[in-house]
């Protein structure tokens, strides 16, 4: 089904910081919208877990990074401390929810705090 984002609001940067990003529907619609403002100029940075987020997850998030130069993906991992580090990698996550939109018209920012984990 085609999506219109005609009615969407100009933002001059969209951040997303999220313990785990998936390439299911979610992903998918969240991937599409950001392609949009991204080919509208707008700035994206993408933040989320290298711990728990595999190879075919990444994969959307990747092409929108390669497609788009102001699209800036990074997936954090905690330096390791133990030598069990591995073990315990998915507690030591990034595990700060955040999606914000910041618009120049005035009332169309937000900020989304919280997830679905």
């Amino acid at each position: 089904m085609p999506l219109d984002f005609s009615a969407a609001p100009q933002f001059d940067e969209i951040v997303i910081s999220y313990l785990l990003i998936r390439a299911d529907l979610s992903g998918w619609l969240t991937t599409r919208a950001l392609a949009v403002h991204a080919a509208r100029g707008t700035r994206v940075r993408i933040l989320a877990s290298a711990a728990l987020v595999g190879a075919f997850d990444r994969r959307p998030y990747e092409a929108l990074a390669a497609q788009f130069p102001n699209v800036t993906l990074q997936f954090y991992r905690h330096p390791p401390q133990r030598i069990d580090a591995f073990a315990i990698a998915p507690q030591r996550a990034n595990h700060v929810k955040l999606f914000l939109g910041l618009s120049p018209q005035p009332g169309r920012s937000f900020a989304l705090v919280g997830g679905r984990n």
